[in-house]
């Protein structure tokens, strides 16, 4: 398992847990409908960067507008994109990605403010929601079997604390918190 699609699960479940269940199935019990084929007609049916058109909602690739990498969730803001300019995008934030006048028609279709397209800043409500439930996340989450396994010498809980400590040094409200320090101080207290 390389490490950055084991961070991209770890991040999805993280998120999963703090907001109370999966962006999709929170979207279809909230709109009644499924996120894919909304975000598909929304967009069209065709890749929003490129143009290609998409057949059907099963070839769309559901980009996470803002980044899983900066917590942002697979949600309703989600944009349509091939399978060719979701890889290309990966986990960069739409202002680092679009040019101008594409970011500002994604603003338009997604729903989020431009201002807001442009920053490339973590979702500090997660980060917020985090913070809140540490002893949780460092008692429960990080002692799952999936996070407790150990591949290549590296644990995926671990490498899980390193991506929080890089979402956190760029979070304005909560660059200060050493999650990874945390991390050692309740890991010596144990032994």
């Amino acid at each position: 398992m390389k490490e950055d699609g084991a961070r991209r699960r770890a991040f999805e479940l993280l998120l999963a847990e703090l907001y109370g269940g999966t962006p999709q199935l929170r979207y279809r019990h909230e709109m009644g409908t499924e996120l894919a084929d909304d975000v598909w007609e929304r967009f069209g049916r065709v890749c929003f960067n490129c143009g290609a058109k998409l057949a059907t909602p099963r070839d769309m690739h559901l980009d996470h507008t803002r980044p899983l990498a900066l917590l942002w969730p697979l949600d309703g803001t989600a944009t349509a994109l091939c399978g060719s300019c979701n890889s290309e995008k990966r986990d960069r934030a739409p202002s680092d990605f679009y040019p101008p006048a594409k970011l500002a028609a994604l603003a338009k279709i997604a729903g989020i403010p431009p201002a807001d397209l442009a920053k490339t800043h973590p979702n500090e409500e997660a980060l917020g929601l985090l913070l809140r439930r540490l002893d949780w996340f460092f008692g429960e989450f990080l002692l799952r079997d999936e996070m407790t396994k150990e591949r290549d010498g590296k644990v995926a809980g671990e490498l899980v604390i390193k991506a929080l400590q890089k979402v956190l040094a760029r979070s304005e409200q909560h660059q200060g918190v050493n999650l990874q320090a945390e991390y050692d101080r309740r890991r010596a207290q144990k032994r």
